[in-house]
């Protein structure tokens, strides 16, 4: 798996995250659930 991660240092809001995965044992169908968690964490 790779990972990257994007965030602005110039607008604290604005960020992303991009996946790549490669199985390595057989063929695979991979998927994600994104979603986001509003809560605030301290």
């Amino acid at each position: 798996m790779e990972a990257k991660r994007f965030l602005s240092l110039d607008m604290d809001e604005i960020g992303a995250i991009s996946y790549a995965v490669t199985p390595l044992n057989s063929n695979a169908e991979i998927s994600f659930l994104p979603y986001l968690d509003s809560r605030y964490h301290q």
